[in-house]
């Protein structure tokens, strides 16, 4: 957090990373409930940041949008630190799904654990439990 403040960056909300992903034949019903399970489950997805705190934003139904003529740069530079979201999955034309998500909220680590956990969310299976939540570390980084 204290380098990416560091940074002289011309737009701190742009500062993000994305992936597209196919998503034809998906039951978007089944799409939808993963998503909000995802946004429930990962505290990082719901991340806000002023710069001198982190703080974490209560699952408010937040989840699968659609495109609405938006495009995925529209997309990538709605994410908003400080108001949320941080995190968009959107679905675009040609049955594509973007995933937006603000670098502060993930790396490419956590990438494999939100794809996998989007995988098995939309089979119906539950998300592994929680080990240390990023809320959790977060906090005790801070103290």
């Amino acid at each position: 957090q204290s380098w990416f403040y560091g940074q002289d960056l011309p737009e701190r909300n742009h500062f993000n990373q994305s992936v597209l992903l196919d998503v034809s034949g998906v039951d978007r019903e089944a799409l939808a409930a993963a998503v909000e399970a995802l946004f429930t489950h990962h505290d990082a997805l719901r991340l806000r940041s002023d710069g001198t705190r982190l703080w974490f934003a209560e699952p408010d139904g937040q989840g699968l949008e659609d495109a609405d003529g938006r495009t995925a740069d529209d997309v990538q530079a709605s994410l908003d630190l400080v108001n949320g979201p941080v995190a968009r999955f959107v679905l675009l034309p040609g049955d594509r799904l973007l995933i937006a998500v603000h670098h502060m909220a993930v790396d490419g680590v956590s990438w494999r654990i939100l794809l996998e956990d989007l995988a098995a969310a939309y089979q119906g299976a539950p998300l592994p439990a929680k080990t240390t939540s990023f809320k959790e570390w977060a906090t005790r980084l801070q103290q």
